[in-house]
């Protein structure tokens, strides 16, 4: 029992830990293999039509953001997606009541009034744009004691921009269970999480109430990211079916695999939890082609929309541990970068990197180039190409 004191005794290191644990877990058979080449990905770029978007990836795309929450393999999931432009106005952002996230002893004392959390732009159920795509697939793997809806930010770009998003509380591990208590993190599988979510992407048409991607999902084009945990959870995804590009944010690096293409390896300069020395290892590690990118003041917890838990628990007695304050100090609070900005990069440099593969887009290589001129003094940047 020794080699589990790290899941009581420490969450400011729970992510790489359960990252580890998840590892070793039992995996599924790749969703089908692939040549790896770009010929594959430029006839399926080839055979999309797409919205022309700004050449700087950090600004949102022509698209508006439909969101609809579904269950898929069991995984209570929502789904960001293209939707038909101009098919929001007039229509309030959707919002999902928080206290979904908390032990029932927790939820309970948070009222209404600051119960729930809101879209920036994106609306529930609206059409899908069906006159452009088909849409590559983006998938993104929460990190210990986060949820579906934490990286908000990133979801909302990305789909303004041309892409389906899929975000998964992943059982065990997700918010809920793991402040219920650090043990469940035991019995995630995140890895195996996401294989479920990939087949489905093969056959959108057995997506539970998500039959309306049907004929607009292209299985060929498929981004993989995942914070802390999460990354590392989908570091070996390489091989299965479509993956041409992974991209770990706070966490590890990747592995070789015959389809991916494509690495983009993310952190904080300031992080305490996978710090930035982890990070470049990771890096070093990860095969070519592949960047690693580092952000000034920028703790671990800066990839998530998670601080205003610090306020809520100050003003509503919410009770976390000493770990999981810990934890929120790495990010949250004085020193650090403010987290709309913080947002704003993470979006440039990972909508460009995106688009580069998944899109065929030699404009995006050319952003990807000026990424440190665009946030001088903000980022640094490295890449074997």
């Amino acid at each position: 029992m020794d080699s589990l004191k790290p899941f009581v005794s420490s969450v400011k290191h729970i992510s790489l830990i359960a990252g580890l644990c998840l590892a070793s877990s039992v995996s599924y058979a790749a969703g089908g293999g692939g040549s790896g080449s770009g010929d594959v990905v430029q006839d399926a770029c080839d055979a999309s039509t797409m919205l022309p978007v700004s050449e700087n990836p950090a600004e949102r795309g022509p698209w508006a953001v439909g969101s609809r929450t579904v269950t898929i393999s069991g995984l209570t999931t929502e789904v960001f997606y293209p939707a038909a432009p101009g098919s929001d106005a007039g229509l309030p952002p959707k919002e999902w009541d928080i206290r979904q996230f908390l032990p029932a002893d927790q939820a309970e004392k948070l009222p209404d009034e600051v119960a729930f959390k809101s879209c920036e732009t994106c609306v529930a159920d609206l059409p899908i744009d069906e006159a452009n795509g088909p849409y590559p697939v983006l998938i993104y793997v929460h990190g210990t004691a986060a949820t579906r809806i934490y990286s908000l930010p990133f979801f909302e770009h990305w789909a303004s921009r041309g892409f389906i998003v899929l975000s998964a509380d992943n059982p065990g591990i997700y918010q809920k269970e793991a402040l219920e208590s650090a043990l469940n993190i035991i019995s995630a599988d995140q890895k195996g999480d996401t294989r479920d979510l990939l087949r489905r992407v093969y056959t959108p048409s057995y997506f539970d109430g998500s039959r309306f991607l049907r004929g607009h999902v292209d299985e060929a084009r498929i981004g993989l990211s995942g914070h802390s945990a999460g990354g590392f959870a989908i570091r070996d995804l390489g091989s299965d079916a479509g993956v041409r590009v992974i991209m770990p944010m706070a966490s590890g690096g990747t592995e070789a695999g015959s389809e991916l293409e494509s690495t983009l390896v993310i952190g904080g300069l300031e992080d305490q939890t996978a710090t930035f020395d982890i990070t470049s290892g990771a890096y070093e590690d990860s095969p070519a082609k592949k960047r690693l990118v580092g952000i000034e003041n920028m703790g671990h917890v800066g990839f998530v929309d998670i601080c205003r838990g610090l306020e809520l628990r100050q003003e509503y007695g919410l009770e976390y541990s000493d770990a999981i304050l810990d934890l929120l100090a790495d990010g949250c609070g004085e020193g650090y970068v403010e987290p709309e900005q913080g947002w704003e990069m993470v979006n440039y440099i990972s909508t460009a990197v995106f688009e580069e593969t998944l899109k065929c887009s030699a404009e995006s290589t050319d952003a990807i180039n000026r990424f440190t001129d665009q946030y001088p003094g903000q980022v640094i940047m490295e890449e074997e190409l």
